[in-house]
Formats: C-alpha cells, structure tokens, sequence
C-alpha cells in the first residue's frame, strides 16, 4: 500500500487531482457460469466439469455499480450471453450513449481461441499499406500480442445454453471471435463516447482488436481495455470469482479508503496490479494488461466512484481466498490481534503491456515495460503512468 500511495501521489503531482467523471455511465454485464450446458465439457457433471464460480464476479460487479449510483445497466445471463444477445445489447445501450457518455463493458466467463479465420484481398492490402503495424506481432499464441494464427474469443453460448458439443466443432458457430466484438463496438456505439472494456476470462488480452482492425484508427471514442489475462494465458478462477474482478474490486475501496474522491484509469489499474500481488497465493500466472485507443491510462478519468462506504465482496469472511484470510478478516472484525506472517518472496514475471493508438496516428506505438514492482514509466511525451509485472 505504501508503494501504491507513491505511484499514485506521483502521478497526481505530474497529472494533478482529477475533476469528477462527466457524463452518464451506460454499463452493459455479462456472465456465464455454464450450468446452463448439459452437452459439453464447460457444463455440469456428468458430461462437463462445471460450471465456473463467474457468479460472484457477474454479482459483485454489480454491486460495484449500485455502490457508484449507475442507473443505466443491462445484464445477460447464461442463455441470454448469444452473439445476438450481446450484440443486441450493445446495440440497446449504444442509442442510449451521448457524446462525452460512458460505455462500460464487462464479461465473466470462458475465453479461448479458434484458429484465425483467411482474411480477405481488400484486408491484406490495407494491412500492407502500414496501417497498424505490429512490431510484436508472433505466431507462437503466447502471452504479449494477438497471435496472426489465433483468434481470442469469448465462449457464448446458444439460446439452449450450450458452448460447444462432444466433437468440440460447435464452438465454431457459437463463440464470438474477436473481430466480431471488435466490430460490434465500433458499428453499436456512437462518436466520442469514452469506452472501458473489462474482461475477467482467458486468452482475452487483445479483444479489442485495436491492433489488427483498421476502422479503430478513424473513430472518435477514447477506448481502454483491462483484461484478465494475456492472450496465450488462462484466468485464476478462486471458487468465489475471478481473481481479476476481485482484484478490481478491491482495488476502488483501496483507493477510495486512501482518500482518492476522483482518480485516472492508470492509478485504478495499478492498485489492481497491487491488490492482486498482494492476495496471489499459488504459481498460476496471468499478467493483467491494459491496452488504449485514442488516449492514454493517465488521461481518462476513471468513472466508477462509490458515492458512500464500499467494501469488496473479497474483503468478507464468507468470500475470503482462503480459510487464513478469513480468519485474519474476522480477527480485524472482533478487534483481535493479528498473526504477523512472513511475506513471501516476489520475483519479476513477464511484464504487462500498455499498446496505445494515439488518436491522428495511423501506426499504432506498442510499449513494453518489465518491472517486478509498481512503478512511474515515462515514455517521450507523456505523463507518467503505472505499469507493473504480474505474477
């Protein structure tokens, strides 16, 4: 905490305090937990192993946004999550956008990936012209930038519920691909509204296809994406949500016990970064990223702000990430002492990467920064942020 309260002061001193978010907050919230699927590997026994614990995160986000006084929301549930039904969704909440409005998007379920569809003559050859190159682009899937081979996906589902089948061909006809969401955002939501995107999945850093669809250049929204994940890792499940929507979660009612009545995109990001360091207890690795169209972490006002007391639903003895922390969280709660523990080690994993598409610019600036604790990153022309590995 002491670190953050640094970054954040340091951020506040180059950015100054915010003023308060303008415009309306539309939010649009998705969750599956696939208890719904009784033909495929994602449902209940006997044929799958679900369902997922998404529940709690659909729920306490939720809540998150009763907490900040968010009026303006849509949810899909299980058979409703169809790439109609989503589509359908943004389009409902889209008309409702005005300009210096709020988009928010956020998702809950599986993530994976489907080999990348041929693009057509007209794409390729704008490709060729230079429009957002990729200097990290592989074709290896692993974690860092969208694969040319592999597509990230969100697993929906059919109006029956169903992801897939035993043949796992299914998936094919009911999985939305990234160019789909890509493309709905761009076509349901109008000019110079603010977008966040929020992914708790697998596989799900490059969604937003800033990277490979052209038509994000000629928009005039400022979108940022936070995922779970980096497109060739799975997402931390912990029996009672995400560990990133929990992460997140804790993360506004730390900031906002620190004082912050209004902060930016980047120092939410980085207390996220700080609440999952701080309550990671396994080897499983997923680097939380942050990808920018248009503007830069620093410089988008984060919109949701609780209007009285909030506390994360993973700060509750019942929700807790183990049986030691509910037992320190009912110790605080009775005013006991607490068993100091010894910290455990911290060593640097992959870093989290921050691609930003600066609004005028056809060539999109990819920026990697490697650092195993929170930090100020000055990139040539711009304030500093946080950006931190994750592990």
């Amino acid at each position: 905490m002491a670190i953050l309260k640094k970054l954040n002061a340091k951020l506040k001193t180059a950015k100054g305090t915010p003023s308060a978010p303008q415009g309306t907050v539309h939010a649009l919230v998705c969750g599956i937990d696939y208890s719904c699927d009784f033909q495929s590997w994602a449902g209940p026994p006997p044929k799958g192993s679900g369902p997922l614990d998404t529940g709690y995160a659909f729920r306490g986000f939720q809540g998150i946004l009763r907490a900040c006084g968010v009026s303006s929301v849509k949810t899909l549930w299980n058979q409703q999550c169809t790439r109609a039904g989503l589509r359908a969704a943004c389009a409902e909440v889209g008309r409702l956008c005005k300009p210096g409005d709020y988009f928010l998007f956020y998702y809950t379920g599986h993530g994976d990936q489907l080999p990348a569809e041929p693009e057509d003559d007209e794409e390729e050859e704008e490709e060729e012209q230079g429009c957002f190159c990729n200097p990290l682009s592989s074709k290896s899937g692993k974690s860092g930038h969208e694969s040319e081979q592999q597509d990230q996906c969100f697993c929906l589902v059919d109006a029956n519920g169903n992801t897939d089948d035993a043949t796992m061909t299914y998936r094919q006809q009911v999985w939305m691909r990234d160019d789909e969401f890509a493309d709905i955002l761009i076509s349901c939501i109008p000019d110079h509204v603010k977008m966040v995107v929020l992914m708790d999945c697998c596989h799900c850093a490059t969604m937003c296809d800033f990277e490979e669809d052209n038509r994000w250049a000629k928009t005039r929204n400022q979108v940022i994406s936070i995922a779970g994940s980096e497109d060739g890792q799975t997402s931390a499940g912990t029996g009672k949500g995400g560990a990133f929507s929990r992460a997140l979660s804790r993360a506004i009612a730390s900031l906002q016990e620190a004082g912050n009545s209004t902060y930016f995109v980047s120092e939410l990001y980085n207390a996220t970064l700080a609440e999952y360091q701080k309550h990671h207890h396994d080897d499983h690795v997923q680097n939380i990223s942050i990808r920018c169209m248009h503007v830069e972490p620093d410089k988008m006002i984060w919109p949701l702000l609780p209007q009285g007391k909030y506390q994360s639903p993973a700060d509750l003895a019942e929700f807790a990430d183990n049986q030691q922390e509910a037992m320190k969280i009912m110790q605080r709660q009775q005013g006991m002492p607490q068993v100091m523990q010894q910290p455990q080690a911290v060593y640097a994993a992959p870093a989290a990467q921050v691609v930003l598409a600066p609004a005028g610019s056809p060539t999109q600036q990819v920026h990697v920064v490697q650092s195993s604790m929170p930090r100020a990153v000055m990139r040539q022309g711009a304030s500093p942020y946080a950006s931190q590995a994750v592990r």
